[in-house]
């Protein structure tokens, strides 16, 4: 193969490469407001989680009182169980043609054989969003941030009522 040869097949290997990257940066944006629901029978219980598996929305019928704590219990896991399956199955279709075309593309590093000095940066993904789906701000900007050490987040005040409430 000619000198002029490898550097086709390099340029064409480095545009390939360069539309794979921004196709994962389109993908993680929209998997970022990706969301799943799962309702359990009788729609007792409905929970919503965002694309990390978090919940985001719990709603309970005008019924949830015929249901003992045990019951409210069981049907709140298994309508989570089933949210979590619904954002998984979204998840999969939303990157499965990206998977697919990566088993048949050669890697980075099979392009590159023999190359010093060449990077390339993927995107950091965005955060999953934490609004819930029918709110007034459920389009995703992916500008959303979580803390682990807290003040990151919009605090709405509390019902101070039921399990969480200060009568106990």
């Amino acid at each position: 193969m000619t000198n002029e040869h490898r550097k086709a097949d390099l340029a064409d290997a480095l545009d390939s490469l360069q539309q794979q990257v921004q196709l994962v940066a389109e993908m993680q944006q929209r998997r970022a407001g990706l969301t799943g629901t799962g309702t359990v029978p009788n729609d007792y219980v409905t929970i919503t989680v965002n694309a990390d598996n978090a919940v985001i929305q719990t709603q309970f019928s005008p019924d949830i009182g015929e249901l003992d704590f045990e019951e409210i219990a069981e049907a709140v896991t298994a309508a989570a169980q089933a949210a979590i399956a619904d954002v998984a199955r979204k998840v999969h279709l939303l990157t499965e043609p990206l998977a697919a075309q990566r088993r048949t593309t050669p890697t980075l590093q099979q392009m590159l054989e023999g190359l010093t000095g060449v990077s390339v940066e993927l995107p950091d993904a965005p955060p999953a969003t934490l609004v819930p789906p029918g709110s007034a701000n459920h389009e995703f900007d992916g500008t959303a941030t979580v803390s682990s050490e807290g003040g990151d987040y919009d605090e709405r005040p509390r019902r101070r009522r039921g399990a969480t409430g200060t009568s106990w």
